[in-house]
């Protein structure tokens, strides 16, 4: 996973040459983020809750995306 300050959020394939998929997050994602299994289905959470130093916004958003199988 790909997270810049720009607030892009990008997964690469496991040679990290291709983007799976890409997302702009609400505010910046300066945190790790947590992959689990439901059910059989895979979802990766971010904290986009922004940080003042790198002004990337304001909020207290999580995100989730459910993966593709």
């Amino acid at each position: 996973m790909d997270l810049k300050t720009g607030q892009p959020c990008e997964d690469f394939g496991t040679n990290g040459a291709v983007d799976l998929w890409e997302d702009v997050l609400p505010n910046g994602g300066q945190a790790n983020p947590i992959s689990y299994k439901v059910d059989g289905e895979q979802y990766v959470l971010i904290g986009a809750s922004s940080h003042a130093f790198m002004e990337t916004g304001c909020g207290d958003e999580i995100v989730a995306y459910r993966l593709a199988n």
